[in-house]
């Protein structure tokens, strides 16, 4: 099952070791594995033939195979077991961590918040060279559920300290159903990019190298050795941990453990710890280049090396001199190790020398011979250059011998040139040049620098940034027989306009056309095919992004025959679904026609003389698509656009009594667990106090209100006074639910401390997690965290939201379409914290959003309904942005930053308020996030739009990567979801102050 020996076969961090040859093996070992030669060992546990009894909340000793534990739950033990989940048995006996108390994903389990912890010292303090980690970890929990936090490995200690011996130095969690490693913010870098799997064996190994004070992690596959995540030069727990001179870590105790408000188990075996003895490996990738009298040289790190020597002689068998010692880093192209003096002519033989503690290790020779001939390299050649929002991204082919590069920038042809950059490496060959004005020429110069010299300049190319044009709006096309018509409004500025189709909705799409006028006829294409279409504009210097998209299916009618059914209305109820439209002039009756699928096929299901039909020859939880087509004595017109209604059971909430249950929780207890159609849970008006957990287990529910602001879901949990708990006023975990039409709020206030009050900081309304999610029309009020979307894809619209801090934010792909992000701190902060996966192409996207800045909609609320003493404390005028004279223009707030190193956030046609910081983007404080996170923008309007001085590491999109962003290609996903495509759902039949003309 375990394969630590394949694992060290990925790892190159021990050098004694040759594997070649060996036979991996497929199971646990029924000994404990040997450690590496050349390492002293500190604890080394198979945990076989422990005979020690299990340790619980109640036990008096409180030892077991050498560890100690602390068991807090009433559910929870560490115990020596030879089975795991559901009993299937292990090869050999393993250490069982039990929690069984706290809540899963799919609801409480247990009665508390216990935590279970096992610790043992390594009988010393290790402070310097490489100590590493290994042990085999396997994972379960109630309903199959192993996204919560744990803690599978910490490495404890002193840090600067020589009394502190309880300092955290690593910690590895598994979270989120990934393993990952955390720092003192409580922010998680992932080791593993994809989830693990419940009651699979996996192996962990940690490289702890305290003279540099990173870490290399490495997680593999039991059964086969396949490496699924690795991660190396990572810092310690501390990030800041050797920013100063001196810095040191001393590593003495192992730990693992659960979390307080969980029930997971973990099971680990062949735990080791040890610290190399060993001497470094050789330095690979040694390369010169000779110069006039020099030489210049460069290579690649060399595991467990604390400093390097360069060694010089006139033969390649030596001997070799010392010409240069004690370097803490390896050389670069761009910043190479220099030996001058030398003899143009001769040939000299260079070896790297890795150091240690314990030893060194020589690379292989190089031989390298100066010359005053030398040429200097060329420029680079395949130089292209794409222009944005003020700013352009160049990129070029690599010159195999220059070390940098160097790009200079003029707003004239002939110059004068200025140097944007001298030193780009010659293992780059793009740069992001920022901060241009918009409508203005430039032009670029690349050269190329090696130890001859720097070679002449490329060609001067011109580019120029601008902003976009508004793309064309109110498209629309009418099908005929074998031809579309289409026409829009113009943009402000457009010289011409591009045509463009698809017959898949969302796109790509391909160009079919140009033209000067706001009409375009396309007779391209085929009767009774569905065709997309989008237009956008553009002049000499800038384009606009597409339109939105228009549908058209062409239809041969007969001459004379009405036109195609508008106005349609649908709705859907328990076993029925009704429709309407208007009535069509010239016709006599009309054809309705179903699909279970948007494209058809569509099969004829009534005939009738009135404009409205209602089906009730229909399931339950499956959704229709229905067209409409008119008709007169001359024949049949073309078909009306697709209405989509879902018929289904109706659930009514009622505070009055007057539906099925008083309250939204009581409304989903009801519904069957695991069922896979669809229900629907109608509430009608009302402020209903009530914590609401829709859990994983409960698929598909659709939640929908009788009034946006008439159906308040409110309460009042929060981070301060709740730790460790999820503070969600609503959580939905099951995959396909919607929820439409209604207000959901965190009341817990205030934010900060205000007056002697203190702030009860985190306090979320929304908290979603599962997959194809659809949410429209739907106010969000909080302050701090507002909405979390944990997992899964979702799409909003017409989402209105309020928050200060963070207060969008996870790992969700989520689509906010057409929706309003309102500021309502009288401080500054941060719109979103997202903490996407490295592999997620895309992230949050926000298209055609609105973000604004007041007073926060929970006033009334909190005025109404506050009290001392309680979460939803006494209103603070304070508060009051409006009273208080707080300025939109106090640049403030933050677009975002990386929740995790990832962090994925577009904005696309979005208006923004003046708010907002003009560089837009946080990097959280730590500089390595701007090389990792992904932030865009496209076409920001309003006052805190600020193309040019957006931070560098952010991009401004080009209209290609805009016109990709649109819903289905986000969402889709594999298996080609598209929400705009959810419809309507079942309402009661008898809704108060609605009319059904049916």
């Amino acid at each position: 099952m375990m394969n630590k020996v394949a694992l060290i076969v990925v790892s190159t961090l021990v050098a004694a070791v040759s594997l070649s040859g060996m036979g991996l093996p497929s199971t646990v070992s029924a000994e404990a594995l040997p450690v590496p030669p050349g390492n002293t060992s500190f604890i080394n546990d198979d945990f076989n033939g422990i005979t020690d009894a299990a340790v619980t909340s109640t036990s008096t000793v409180k030892s077991i195979a050498g560890y100690t534990a602390n068991v807090t739950g009433p559910n929870g033990s560490v115990s020596i077991t030879s089975s795991g989940k559901d009993g299937i048995p292990f090869p050999s006996d393993a250490l069982l961590i039990r929690d069984e108390d706290g809540a899963n994903g799919s609801g409480t389990v247990g009665s508390g918040s216990g935590s279970t912890t096992i610790t043992k010292g390594l009988g010393t303090r290790v402070s310097d060279g490489i100590l590493t980690v290994e042990q085999d970890m396997y994972f379960y929990g109630p309903n199959n559920d192993i996204s919560r936090g744990r803690n599978v490995i910490k490495l404890t200690g002193g840090v600067n300290s020589q009394t502190n011996m309880s300092d955290t130095v690593i910690q590895v969690d598994l979270k989120g159903g990934k393993i990952a490693w955390v720092d003192t913010g409580g922010i998680y870098t992932n080791i593993t990019p994809a989830n693990l799997t419940n009651a699979v064996w996996y192996h962990l190994k940690a490289v702890v190298n305290l003279n540099t004070l990173h870490v290399d992690y490495y997680v593999t596959k039991g059964n086969d050795g396949t490496l699924v995540g690795e991660l190396r030069e990572q810092p310690f727990y501390n990030r800041t941990l050797g920013s100063r001179a001196g810095d040191f870590a001393a590593i003495q105790s192992f730990s693992a453990s659960t979390g307080g408000t969980t029930a997971e188990n973990i099971v680990l075996d062949n735990v080791q710890v040890y610290k190399l003895n060993a001497p470094p490996d050789a330095p690979v990738g040694l390369y010169g280049i000779g110069g006039d009298r020099q030489a210049a040289l460069s290579w690649s790190a060399a595991p467990n090396a604390v400093t390097y020597d360069v060694l010089r002689g006139d033969s390649q068998e030596g001997p070799f001199t010392m010409v240069g010692q004690g370097f803490t880093k390896a050389a670069s192209s761009s910043e190479p190790f220099r030996d001058a003096g030398l003899t143009n002519g001769v040939t000299y033989y260079y070896v790297v020398r890795a150091v240690n503690p314990y030893g060194t290790t020589d690379s292989a020779p190089y031989a390298v011979t100066p010359s005053g001939e030398r040429p200097a390299p060329v420029p680079p050649q395949g130089i292209s250059m794409t222009a944005r929002e003020s700013a352009v991204m160049i990129t070029w082919n690599a010159v195999p011998d220059a070390a940098t590069y160097t790009l200079k920038r003029s707003t004239a042809k002939e110059g004068p040139y200025t140097v944007v950059s001298a030193v780009i490496p010659n293992t780059t060959t793009s740069y992001y040049d920022t901060g241009l004005n918009a409508d203005q020429s430039y032009y670029y110069t690349l050269s190329s620098t090696n130890i001859a010299g720097t070679g002449e300049e490329s060609p001067p190319l011109e580019v120029h940034p601008s902003t976009p044009l508004d793309e064309p709006e109110s498209l629309k096309a009418t099908a005929k027989s074998g031809q579309v018509d289409i026409e829009w409004k113009g943009s402000e500025g457009a010289a011409v306009y591009k045509i463009k189709r698809s017959t898949v909705s969302g796109g790509p799409y391909t160009t079919i056309g140009t033209t000067v006028f706001t009409r375009y006829s396309d007779s391209t294409v085929a009767d009774g095919t569905t065709y997309y279409y989008v237009v956008s504009a553009e002049r000499a210097s800038a384009r606009s992004m597409n339109s939105s998209q228009a549908r058209a299916v062409p239809y041969t009618a007969p001459d004379g025959a009405p036109s195609a059914p508008t106005g349609g209305v649908v709705e859907a109820a328990y076993g029925q679904v009704m429709l309407r439209w208007d009535v069509v002039s010239g016709a006599t009756g009309y054809t309705v026609k179903r699909a279970t699928a948007y494209n058809g096929p569509y099969t004829q299901v009534a005939e009738t003389k009135r404009a409205a039909f209602t089906d009730s020859d229909v399931s339950n939880g499956t959704a229709y698509y229905y067209v409409i087509l008119a008709n007169n004595p001359f024949g049949e017109g073309p078909g009306s656009e697709p209405l989509i209604a879902t018929p289904s059971r109706v659930i009514i909430v009622a505070q009055d009594g007057s539906g099925d249950y008083r309250t939204v929780q009581e409304a989903i207890n009801a519904v069957p667990a695991n069922q896979t159609e669809r229900t629907v849970i109608y509430i009608r008006n009302g402020i209903y106090r009530e914590k609401v957990i829709a859990p994983a287990n409960k698929p598909n529910l659709s939640f929908i209100g009788e009034s946006r602001k008439g159906v308040v879901i409110t309460y009042d949990m929060n981070v301060t006074y709740h730790p460790g708990l999820q503070t969600a006023t609503f959580e939905l975990r099951g995959a396909g639910s919607t929820m439409e039409n209604f207000t959901v709020q965190n009341s817990a206030f205030p934010n900060k401390d205000t007056n002697g009050v203190k702030g009860v900081g985190q306090a979320l309304a929304l908290f979603v997690s599962g997959d194809k999610m659809v949410f429209r029309n739907i106010n969000l009020y909080g302050f701090q965290d507002t909405l979390y979307v944990e997992r899964g894809r979702q799409y909003f619209h017409n989402l209105y939201i309020e928050g200060t801090v963070d207060y969008i934010y996870g790992n969700g792909i989520a689509y906010f379409d057409r929706s309003e992000m309102k500021h309502v701190g009288t401080f500054g902060g941060y719109t979103t914290a997202a903490s996407h996966d490295q592999t997620a192409e895309n992230g949050y996207v926000f298209y055609q959003a609105k973000k604004t800045r007041g007073t926060t909609s929970l006033k009334p609320y909190i005025q109404k309904y506050g009290q001392a003493g309680t979460y939803t404390g006494v209103w603070d005028d304070v508060w009051d942005l409006e009273l208080q004279g707080v300025s939109k223009t106090n640049s403030t707030v933050y677009l975002g930053r990386p929740w995790r190193p990832y962090g994925n956030v577009k904005f696309v046609d979005t208006w923004m308020d003046a708010h907002f910081y003009s560089v837009g983007w946080h990097n959280w404080g730590k500089v390595e996030n701007e090389s990792t996170a992904v932030y865009g923008e496209f076409g920001s309007t309003g006052p805190g739009a600020n193309a040019k001085a957006r931070v560098p590491w952010s991009k401004q999109m080009t209209v290609e990567e805009a016109n990709a962003l649109t819903v289905q290609r986000v969402l889709g996903g594999t298996d080609g979801w598209d929400p705009t495509l959810t419809g309507v759902f079942a309402k009661p039949i008898s809704v108060p102050g609605e009319h059904n003309d049916f």
